[in-house]
């Protein structure tokens, strides 16, 4: 793994965290994020529940069989480490904290901490709670700090939120109402994994047709393409687009 940033070293043991990700490719950037930010504050990752010192389970809860399985999973999770030697505290983010907030504590004792996936940013916070771990002395984190790169291709989040509240879907009440990212943001993102050895980004959000129509001029998803291109094209590399609905 790359990591955009150069993390400070230390020669103190670093905690192991263990990252699962269910759902859709959104959840996937916001997974990526909460792991640099965590590696850039000092923790370590693993892919081994048994070495793990701290799980973040990144949840969906799009449909009822989507919350059912972050459910599942968790409780797996937490069977397994009750089995083992040790004890593997759980922190459940995303979207089944965001949906259902304060009843989840009563329900789910197991889940050491819940964060929404409005709070996703402080999670190198929650996790230090969790784990007993004070502050160090790491310096703040830049932009460039918030992704890392894991092969040739990845996925770049240009939206939060939708307004269309379909009656089969859940997403607004759980992510709010739909709102662009500004476009240098997502420009900016895109140049620092380019310069990384990405090659293809996938622009993603839940209603991608409609980009740019809560942002003030005349902002679209043509003119954020042609701008994305810019910055892909000296590299050889790919544009793709996810989540287009015909409506938009």
């Amino acid at each position: 793994m790359v990591s955009l940033s150069s993390s400070s070293t230390t020669d103190s043991p670093r905690a192991l965290v263990l990252f699962i990700t269910l759902g859709c490719a959104k959840n996937e950037v916001d997974t990526d994020r909460m792991r640099a930010l965590l590696l850039h504050a000092g923790f370590s990752e693993t892919a081994d529940a048994d070495e793990a010192d701290v799980a973040v389970v990144n949840t969906c809860s799009f449909l009822a069989s989507a919350t059912e399985e972050s459910i599942e999973a968790t409780l797996e999770l937490a069977e397994d480490a009750s089995e083992g030697v040790r004890s593997l505290p759980i922190v459940m983010c995303g979207c089944v904290p965001s949906r259902y907030g304060d009843a989840l504590p009563h329900e789910l004792p197991e889940v050491s901490a819940f964060v929404r996936a409005d709070e996703e940013d402080g999670i190198v916070g929650v996790v230090r709670e969790v784990l007993g771990i004070g502050e160090d002395e790491r310096g703040p984190v830049t932009s460039e700090a918030l992704r890392t790169i894991e092969g040739a291709s990845a996925f770049v989040k240009i939206s939060e939120g939708c307004d269309r509240f379909c009656a089969f879907c859940a997403i607004p009440y759980i992510r709010g109402r739909y709102q662009s990212r500004p476009a240098d943001d997502i420009v900016s993102e895109v140049g620092s994994l380019m310069e990384g050895g990405v090659r293809e980004v996938v622009l993603i959000g839940q209603d991608t047709g409609v980009w740019g129509s809560d942002l003030p001029g005349t902002a679209s998803l043509a003119t954020l393409l042609r701008q994305v291109a810019e910055v892909v094209r000296p590299y050889g590399g790919w544009v793709r687009v996810l989540y287009s609905s015909p409506r938009g």
